[in-house]
């Protein structure tokens, strides 16, 4: 009985060890570690480690494009004037000026650096100063009213009327913007005193690294979705030149979170959705996707905060390096968890059917928790693995 007592005392000591689940537990936050160590070695800042399961899943990202796809450098590439005789082109661009030296907008900034670089005097007798949400601004400046926006703005105040209700020189200002439009511009269109006055073209250059993060994400199966409030034609010349996907044009912020939240619900199951963004208008959406992505560099307080990954030189390959991270980070995880349950079932049924040694349990035990823990500390080799020669086999 004593020795029947003693035998079952050990087998039951071995199948304690045995079942104790230290790999189990340790599996996944030594993987979150290396992982996010890694990251932030590479100028990723990731707010968790579940952002890093949830980058490894990525079925969409959609992505802005100001100041995110291209640099938010705006340059005027392009002004033109309706009636030179009545409203010349310096003194027009000297009150749209005035207008916009108070808007905090990329564009703005542009319009009252070409002024002051033309040596052109910018009005600083401005009141009544107005933003109109996803159209442009407006204000009195020098006693005359200037209205400077979108086309949405200029339909609005029936600048832009049906074709067979304005005339031709309307007609061919319309053709002048789409042209503009055409070659990547954004236009705005000058209303002053109630009269349209001309066009504004503002031209921003594509971030170079651009089309190879796009190629690599797309062959990666990742589907990527351009969201802008810009106009049509601007956004189908970004679209063509990087091959994006799909494009959605004249979005409001509103807009861009139920387009998110549209997304998420078309999503297939097990597929996540990401956003992209930098400004002030982003954030909303960037709270709304399963991982927000903010371009650290020249993005807004608001978006860092918001979101859930900051991209700390917004290098658009970082958004392919999180993404590729993300993939490692859960792979890994999944070869720690099934060695882990592979290990400790092997060792419970041999315990229970009288075969295991104390010896071997604590050995199968403290081998299967160090495996698992080098495993996961293979992230902290921060070579991408096969990222970039993808990107440029499928990116020139």
């Amino acid at each position: 009985e004593t020795s029947f007592a003693k035998e079952m005392l050990y087998n039951a000591l071995v199948l304690l060890v045995a079942a104790c689940p230290c790999a189990l537990v340790i599996s996944t936050p030594i993987t979150y570690v290396c992982a996010l160590a890694t990251s932030a070695k590479k100028g990723i800042l990731i707010k968790g480690g579940s952002h890093l399961e949830t980058l490894g899943r990525l079925g969409v990202i959609a992505i802005d494009k100001t100041g995110t796809l291209t640099e938010g450098r705006f340059r005027v590439a392009n002004v033109l004037t309706s009636d030179p005789v009545l409203m010349s082109r310096q003194k027009m661009l000297s009150l749209v000026a005035g207008a916009e030296h108070l808007s905090s907008h990329p564009l703005a900034a542009a319009v009252v650096k070409s002024a002051v670089v033309e040596g052109l005097e910018v009005p600083s007798d401005v009141i009544d100063f107005n933003t109109i949400n996803g159209e442009g601004v407006e204000a009195t400046v020098a006693g005359q009213k200037v209205q400077v926006g979108n086309r949405r703005m200029a339909q609005r105040l029936g600048v832009i009327q049906p074709p067979n209700a304005q005339g031709a020189d309307v007609m061919d200002m319309v053709g002048t913007a789409d042209d503009w439009e055409s070659s990547a511009n954004t236009v705005c269109w000058v209303v002053i005193n109630g009269q349209f006055a001309g066009l504004i073209g503002v031209a921003d250059t594509i971030r170079s690294e651009a089309k190879e993060a796009i190629a690599i994400l797309k062959a990666r199966d990742v589907r990527i979705v351009m969201l802008t409030g810009d106009n049509e034609g601007t956004a189908r010349a970004v679209q063509n030149q990087l091959e994006l996907d799909e494009i959605q044009t004249k979005l409001l912020p509103d807009d861009k979170v139920k387009f998110v939240s549209m997304l998420k619900v078309e999503c297939e199951k097990g597929s996540t959705i990401a956003m992209v963004g930098d400004g002030i208008n982003d954030a909303p959406a960037l709270s709304r996707a399963d991982v927000g992505i903010a371009m650290g560099a020249g993005g807004t307080a608001a978006a860092m905060e918001t979101a859930h990954v900051a991209l700390m030189d917004s290098s658009l390959l970082k958004l392919a390096e999180a993404q590729s991270l993300g993939v490692r980070c859960l792979q890994t995880i999944r070869q720690n968890v099934i060695l882990s349950f592979v290990t400790k079932a092997a060792m419970i049924i041999l315990a229970a059917l009288g075969y295991a040694n104390l010896w071997l349990a604590i050995v199968a035990d403290v081998g299967a928790m160090l495996i698992v823990c080098l495993n996961g500390m293979r992230l902290l080799d921060d070579r991408d693995t096969g990222g970039h020669s993808h990107g440029h086999s499928h990116g020139h």
